[in-house]
């Protein structure tokens, strides 16, 4: 998938979202929120296979009770060591942003299971003794979470996502992150 694709993507989803706001009948404010979470990502590669950190910040609305958007930027904030073609070497996450659709469900009034699907470019970069290299791939991304709410604004989330899936590589990450809903 191109970026054009995923763009046009995007736009669509976005409109599909706020056609479904401006559907109701009156008006409903919309909750917002911020995340701020460590991954410990797997990068798999035809190159190597490592295990880098990442910092993560969500935005996200939720424009439905059940159903939310959100927007996703992710950095390294270190590289994980990895066998590049029988040569030591390292790999990281330049950085990777996503647009997302947040299917939610409260099981409880302190915890909430979700869901994201959505589009997501990754760009990686390797570094070895001889050379170094970067590229960026697109890819759809998804996953699953678990949010527990201490109060109405503040929560701890968990989630497992599949941020890029494309070819021979594949990144993959757990995280762990603090939200405050505004």
């Amino acid at each position: 998938m191109n970026i054009p694709q995923i763009i046009a993507t995007s736009v669509s989803t976005l409109a599909a979202a706020f056609t479904c706001l401006s559907a109701q009948a009156q008006f409903i404010p919309t909750p917002s929120y911020l995340e701020l979470g460590l991954v410990n990502a797997t990068v798999d590669s035809a190159a190597g296979k490592a295990s880098p950190t990442a910092i993560r910040l969500v935005s996200g609305t939720d424009f439905h009770p059940y159903m939310g958007l959100e927007a996703l930027f992710a950095v390294s904030t270190s590289d994980g060591s990895a066998t590049i073609n029988n040569v030591g070497g390292r790999l990281k996450i330049n950085n990777n942003w996503g647009l997302y659709l947040k299917p939610k469900f409260d099981v409880s009034p302190q915890i909430e299971v979700f869901g994201r699907i959505g589009f997501a470019s990754t760009s990686l970069g390797g570094t070895g003794s001889l050379a170094s290299a970067s590229g960026t791939s697109q890819s759809g991304a998804y996953g699953l979470g678990l949010r527990f709410k201490f109060n109405k604004s503040l929560g701890i989330n968990m989630d497992y996502m599949t941020y890029l899936k494309s070819g021979n590589t594949e990144v993959k990450g757990a995280t762990i992150g603090l939200g405050y809903r505004f």
